[in-house]
C-alpha cells in the first residue's frame, strides 16, 4: 500500500553529502572544490537513476560583490576507490542582494552510467578578497523507487 500523497518523506530519500565548511574570499576554500565527505552506495539506495544535488550556503557579501557556485557528482567503482568527475552543474551566481541570506543552488543529475559509489562536491567563488564569507553544506535527494 502506498503512503498518502501528503507524506513527502515517504517519496524522498535525503543523504548528507557535504559537511558544513567555511569559505573566506581570497583565502580558505575560496574557489576550491570542497565536500566528498560522504560516500553514497547507489546499490544500497536501490540504484536510483537520478538525483538532485542541493547545495546550501549562508552568505556575507559586500556591496557589488558576488558568490558563484558549482556543484558536481564524482563516482567510483569501489568503496574508498579513486573518484573521477561524473557530472558538473553550470554556475549559479548570487549578487549582494543575497547578503545575510541562505541560498540553495540545485543541480538535477541523470545517474544513468554512473558507477556504484557517488559523492557530491561544491565550489564557491567569492568575488571579493578578505571580507566576504560563506558557510557551505549540501545534500543529495533521491526518489524512493519503491514508492513511485
Amino acid at each position: 500500500m502506498l503512503p498518502e500523497r501528503n507524506d513527502i518523506n515517504a517519496f524522498l530519500n535525503v543523504k548528507s553529502s557535504v559537511k558544513w565548511v567555511g569559505a573566506i574570499a581570497g583565502g580558505l576554500n575560496d574557489n576550491t572544490w570542497v565536500g566528498g565527505d560522504y560516500e553514497i552506495d547507489r546499490l544500497a539506495e536501490r540504484s536510483p537513476q537520478s538525483c538532485v544535488a542541493v547545495g546550501s550556503a549562508l552568505l556575507a557579501l559586500s556591496a557589488g560583490k558576488t558568490a558563484t557556485f558549482n556543484l558536481k557528482i564524482t563516482h567510483a567503482d569501489e568503496s574508498g576507490g579513486s573518484y573521477s568527475d561524473f557530472s558538473e552543474s553550470s554556475a549559479t551566481v548570487y549578487d549582494d542582494s543575497y547578503n545575510g541570506a541562505q541560498v540553495a543552488p540545485t543541480f538535477g543529475v541523470n545517474l544513468a552510467g554512473a558507477k556504484r559509489y557517488i559523492k557530491m562536491m561544491m565550489k564557491c567563488d567569492l568575488s571579493n578578497t578578505g571580507t566576504d564569507t560563506a558557510i557551505l553544506g549540501g545534500v543529495i535527494v533521491f526518489e524512493r523507487g519503491d514508492r513511485l
